[in-house]
């Protein structure tokens, strides 16, 4: 009787564990919240504003120089350049906008990889931008706090008017 008992109980307790663990759907909703938490920072607040979504070490691939920023302190690096570049660019109220749904999304259980189409939308000071077009591929991992993103590139279309060289 008392093995029978033990049985039940541990039957019961691998239940709870199973399904206290996220179903795949609960990562990819806690995943997308950070990617649109940082839309939605950089859109509203700004380039500063988005470091509180990144993890302390990032890598990060962008369309205006120098290119890259990696280690510690690199979502904040980048959003000083992006401040620097716009301000000399003369670009303002700039703003990033998925054009749809993910179109690729993975994740593990604490990795994750999206992949968004995304239109670039800026006050240009010679003339309003608006750019279909543009990719935005972000890789998160998740911490103790939450996910927070590792690493990111946008790829601009070729006729984008974010260019250093114009």
């Amino acid at each position: 009787m008392c093995k029978m008992i033990v049985v039940v109980l541990m039957m019961a307790l691998c239940a709870e564990c199973v399904s206290a663990s996220p179903t795949a759907s609960d990562r990819k909703t806690a995943v997308m919240a950070v990617v649109m938490e940082w839309l939605d920072k950089f859109n509203k607040q700004g380039p500063r504003a988005v470091v509180v979504t990144c993890a302390d070490q990032t890598s990060i691939i962008g369309a205006f120089p120098p290119y890259t920023w990696t280690g510690v302190g690199a979502c904040g690096r980048w959003a000083n350049d992006w401040v620097a570049f716009s301000g000399k660019d003369q670009l303002d109220g700039c703003a990033m906008a998925p054009a749809t749904a993910p179109r690729h999304f993975d994740s593990t259980s604490d990795r994750a990889y999206v992949v968004l189409d995304a239109v670039f939308t800026c006050d240009d000071k010679r003339r309003p931008l608006r750019e279909p077009g543009w990719t935005w591929t972000v890789a998160l991992k998740k911490a103790e706090s939450g996910w927070q993103i590792v690493g990111w590139t946008w790829a601009s279309p070729a006729d984008s008017g974010i260019r250093a060289d114009k």
